[in-house]
């Protein structure tokens, strides 16, 4: 194997957040998020570390920290109709939902998802 070629990126994971927890209405839309790499999460503790601490500037970083990550997605416009995701959208989801995001951008599993049981 060329050395050019070991030094190649990976082609990132995704991992498809639901967004049923929103709502009914909201059963058929989702974020799709890149999975973090061992790089990221140190960027992510290191500006996280040098932030100020308010209220404010974790809830920014929180949503700055999702909106980076976004690789796409469908949401509901207010008419009720499913339209793609872009990243610029996460300032308006809603507080909760920023926060599930970041959760399971994080690695936090999502209590609601179904597990296979130990037999099987």
């Amino acid at each position: 194997m060329e050395e050019t070629q070991s030094l190649q990126a990976l082609k990132p994971r995704l991992r498809r957040v639901s967004l049923a927890f929103m709502g009914d209405e909201w059963k058929d839309a989702y974020v799709d998020l890149r999975y973090l790499t061992w790089a990221d999460t140190k960027n992510i503790r290191e500006r996280a570390s040098q932030a100020e601490q308010s209220d404010d500037a974790i809830i920014g970083q929180m949503i700055e920290t999702v909106a980076s990550f976004i690789a796409g997605g469908k949401v509901l416009n207010p008419d009720g109709e499913l339209i793609d995701l872009a990243s610029e959208m996460v300032v308006s989801f809603d507080l909760d939902a920023i926060q599930v995001l970041y959760q399971r951008l994080m690695g936090v599993p999502d209590p609601n998802a179904s597990t296979p049981s130990a037999a099987s």
